[in-house]
């Protein structure tokens, strides 16, 4: 088990830190790992290298508050049971919007935690779901999950993914997609290095909402695997033409045509 705390202020997280690990003793989870900071940045960088199971979430924070860090940790994990830490009640029902697996008030005590942790919404371990993964590629490029549009934190892996879409399972190498969605020409390292932040984190989507196998990178070579994804464009290429409605990719149009 990952567990993630998150509060901009030290010693609130230092007794945050010390409450739980006293619950995990509580609960016998005593192996379990902790990742505590002050900084939302280092939050999702964590997050971006390897999945949390459980996060600890103060609200309050400046730069970027708990319930958009919520969000944004939600989108790259989607079975991430999210746990809030407020001084403040007023925040409850925003943060249940968000299908939170906890709200609790400071100081949170061990006893507090201990319920929490023996109530997850998610079960650590637990796979997720990619029936309701959906993607639209005719008007403007847009994936649902579980009909609700997709949170990216970057744009640029949005289209990274639609251009993998386009390819329909040919791999592109990392001068013809820097090409596409940079603009770029020729060989440009400050943009290659930007595409292997963006399919890491396309990686992360995938695999957060059950799609591991969807992604495919070796060496130079990105692509995807169709027969994985439900999408209005294969099913199209496959025959049924009557899902042409509107324009195809058209925010991309730049270079999405077909």
């Amino acid at each position: 088990m990952r567990i993630l705390l998150v509060d901009d202020e030290k010693m609130a997280l230092e007794d945050l830190l010390y409450c739980v690990k006293q619950a995990l003793k509580t609960i016998r989870e005593p192996e379990a790992e902790l990742v505590a900071t002050t900084s939302w940045k280092e939050a999702l960088e964590k997050a971006g290298k390897e999945a949390f199971d459980v996060a600890f979430l103060d609200i309050n924070m400046p730069g970027k508050n708990g319930l958009e860090l919520g969000e944004e940790l939600s989108a790259m994990n989607s079975s991430l049971n999210l746990i809030y830490v407020s001084a403040y009640d007023e925040y409850a029902v925003s943060a249940n919007k968000l299908h939170i697996s906890g709200y609790l008030m400071k100081p949170a005590d061990v006893d507090a935690i201990v319920e929490e942790m023996k109530h997850l919404r998610y079960q650590v371990g637990e796979k997720p779901d990619s029936s309701g993964f959906r993607i639209r590629c005719f008007g403007n490029f847009e994936v649902f999950y579980d009909e609700k549009p997709l949170y990216f934190r970057r744009q640029k892996t949005k289209e990274l993914f639609a251009y993998l879409v386009d390819k329909n399972g040919a791999a592109a190498t990392a001068d013809e997609i820097c090409h596409a969605i940079f603009d770029s020409k020729g060989s440009d390292a400050s943009h290659k290095n930007t595409l292997r932040v963006l399919a890491m984190e396309l990686k992360q989507i995938l695999a957060a909402h059950g799609l591991k196998d969807a992604y495919t990178h070796t060496r130079n070579a990105y692509s995807i695997r169709p027969e994985l994804l439900e999408c209005d464009y294969f099913r199209y290429m496959n025959g049924e033409r009557e899902l042409y409605q509107g324009k195809y990719m058209e925010q991309y149009e730049k270079w999405a045509y077909i």
